[in-house]
């Protein structure tokens, strides 16, 4: 949570130096409750995940911003505290707090008269678990709080989840990759670009592909590599 609160702090030119950020969610059996952990084996100091939420709530509140603000939840599909695979009622369960989380930061967008996009990403047998849930459509439709389904460039969707977001490694770009961005483009799908670092090639892998998102841990190199987003974007 500290380490949440420094990056929601993080200024650049007087401004929030991020459009957006991303908490990843692990299942807790042992509890049981829905963590704010990287992954299983992280969870030894996680906090709930509602408490994360709210603490993006609370900066949504309180920012003088009215730009566009994302959120990607990265529900991960093992289940702590052994990695073993959920069974039905822990995924479903696990997609639930998902939702609940989205629900609370985009009260508080829609408090504050700001758009959101709210990302849920990136493994198939979750996004095909979460699409199923009763709190997955936003009802009714608004067109200024969108929910995306991301997933890895590579990856097939299952069931009745529909890929709207592309994630793509920027160190591990292949030639396919460059050549798939411009189709996914034009059929409206949104493209994120990730790299933990900013480097060299990173910034020239952002340049040739032009991404609607890139995210990293490397925000204020970042920033100062693709300058401030565009009023109203």
């Amino acid at each position: 949570m500290e380490a949440l609160r420094e990056s929601l702090a993080l200024q650049w030119h007087g401004r929030a130096a991020f459009d957006g950020m991303e908490i990843d969610t692990v299942w807790d059996a042992s509890t049981p409750r829905c963590a704010f952990s990287y992954l299983f084996d992280t969870l030894s100091t996680a906090v709930d995940a509602h408490d994360a939420a709210a603490e993006i709530a609370a900066y949504l509140r309180r920012a003088d911003d009215l730009n566009r603000f994302y959120l990607k939840i990265q529900g991960k599909f093992r289940v702590a505290p052994d990695g073993r695979d959920p069974t039905q009622a822990e995924l479903e369960a696990h997609c639930d707090c998902d939702l609940e989380l989205a629900a609370i930061v985009e009260a508080a967008a829609v408090e504050v008269g700001r758009p959101s996009t709210v990302i849920f990403g990136e493994e198939p047998k979750f996004l095909a678990a979460l699409v199923q849930r009763p709190g997955w459509p936003i009802e009714p439709p608004d067109d200024a709080h969108r929910r995306e389904l991301m997933f890895k460039i590579r990856e097939t969707p299952i069931g009745q989840a529909r890929a709207t977001a592309i994630a793509i490694e920027a160190d591990a770009l292949t030639g396919r990759d460059y050549a798939s961005v411009a189709e996914l483009a034009d059929r409206g799908i949104i493209v994120q670009l990730w790299a933990r670092h900013l480097t060299v090639p990173v910034m020239d892998a952002i340049d040739a592909i032009q991404p609607t998102i890139f995210d990293t841990n490397d925000v204020l190199s970042a920033r100062l590599w693709v300058g401030p987003a565009a009023e109203g974007d």
